[in-house]
């Protein structure tokens, strides 16, 4: 099974292409909303003392821009982990991810799998949230 106008089979590689097309507009808009509050001064003036383009973007723009990607990437993480339809659709038969694992687990009743799984995403994520809020206060 496959899509017969692209002859592409369904597998992991559609799955990761058809999160990253959805996710794209989240990324292109979270780090649109950091770049819009950019001076383009502050790349400028380290071009005026010295700096390599490469080394200014490096320097400047990149870290400016860090929290805005940071924050694009967990929000397309969230996403793409909540999103089992699409995932559904695009899997195929011999592809399984977190979501549709649990999403089986689930459905056969609640069993200390799926709790054990459920923990360790949630411990997870609280680490995940801890460490960039200790990294956002410095």
């Amino acid at each position: 099974m496959g899509v017969p106008i692209l002859n592409l089979r369904l597998g992991m590689h559609t799955v990761i292409l058809a999160h990253v097309a959805f996710s794209v507009a989240y990324v292109v808009t979270v780090v649109m909303a950091r770049l819009r509050t950019y001076d383009p001064a502050l790349e400028e003036a380290a071009l005026d003392l010295g700096a390599s383009e490469y080394g200014a973007f490096f320097r400047v723009t990149l870290p400016y821009l860090a929290p805005g990607i940071a924050a694009a990437a967990m929000l397309a993480f969230t996403v793409s982990i909540e999103d089992y339809v699409i995932t559904s659709l695009v899997a195929g038969v011999d592809s399984q991810t977190l979501p549709m694992a649990i999403y089986s687990l689930a459905r056969r009743g609640v069993s200390p799998v799926l709790n054990a799984v459920s923990t360790l995403v949630v411990a997870g994520l609280g680490t995940v949230v801890l460490v960039s809020e200790r990294l956002r206060s410095r």
